[in-house]
């Protein structure tokens, strides 16, 4: 029963991105409202990733699937955030690349060490 509600949250949260990136328009948004489609969209790849890792990876704890997932979906916000304000590089996109590798073996073995 908890995978039924966790694949609905999913859905809703789907249908509420698309319901926000069609009805508005970002040049007559202020600015900190221009924040929260970025924010849905980290919702929405966190909760997919997270029931992903969990089928994919049963044996992993929840606190470190949890850092993992978090990390695997704040990357590509932050691409789309760098691209949205023109400041995407190839030299950007792989230092990020390489950060969120880094991040995800530190996650990994902190998980072994405890």
């Amino acid at each position: 029963m908890k995978t039924r509600t966790q694949i609905s949250t999913v859905i809703l949260s789907y249908i509420i991105l698309a319901l926000l990136l069609l009805t508005t328009n970002p040049e007559k948004m202020p600015l900190p409202v221009i924040i929260i489609p970025f924010v849905v969209i980290l919702i929405c790849l966190f909760l997919t990733i997270n029931i992903i890792i969990r089928y994919v990876i049963s044996d992993l704890k929840p606190k470190s699937r949890f850092r993992i997932s978090l990390a695997l979906s704040a990357f590509p916000v932050l691409i789309i955030v760098l691209q949205s304000v023109n400041q995407l590089t190839i030299k950007d996109t792989l230092i990020t690349i390489g950060l969120f590798l880094l991040l995800i073996f530190y996650f990994k073995k902190v998980d072994f060490i405890r």
